[in-house]
């Protein structure tokens, strides 16, 4: 309870009344979080889904820094903020609080962005070299090398008798 109508001297009720006064409330809405709590990422987008107005929505931080625009995107239903993966991949590996601020009051949730588990390579097949494919080539060399020496024979052959 207020005594100004901008909500900032608080009453004390403990102070004593000598006459009649006006006392303003100021309500704050318990925000909560509706869906996707305490996410892990996993390379997808996040989805987080808040009981409070869209048009209440002041910013979306992260760890106390603004989250930028063009790094999530909002519906009405309440508010549902998707986080794009593409901001989420260049995040700390560490615990984030991800905040919505709203005009009359806030609320928030964990995300964690593990450490990345490097994959496994393995090598293509195709890189192998291929044994044994050349054998015709041989073959066919070696049928041409008899044919040479045997022509070579018979013409040295007919050059010695004639």
């Amino acid at each position: 309870w207020y005594t100004d109508e901008d909500r900032t001297n608080e009453y004390n009720f403990d102070s004593e009344v000598t006459g009649n006064f006006k006392l303003y409330a100021k309500w704050k809405f318990n925000y909560k979080i509706l869906e996707g709590a305490d996410q892990t990422f996993s390379n997808n987008d996040i989805v987080i889904k808040t009981n409070g107005d869209l048009n209440k929505l002041v910013s979306i931080k992260d760890n106390d820094k603004v989250i930028l625009d063009s790094n999530y995107s909002l519906e009405n239903g309440s508010t549902i903020l998707t986080l794009k993966s593409s901001y989420l991949s260049g995040l700390s590996t560490k615990n984030h609080t991800i905040t919505f601020t709203y005009t009359d009051g806030s609320v928030s949730t964990t995300l964690t962005v593990p450490i990345p588990i490097p994959t496994e390579t393995t090598t293509d097949s195709t890189d192998n070299p291929i044994t044994g494919d050349n054998t015709l080539s041989y073959i066919s060399m070696f049928v041409l090398s008899i044919i040479v020496l045997v022509g070579t024979g018979f013409y040295v052959r007919k050059k010695r008798y004639n």
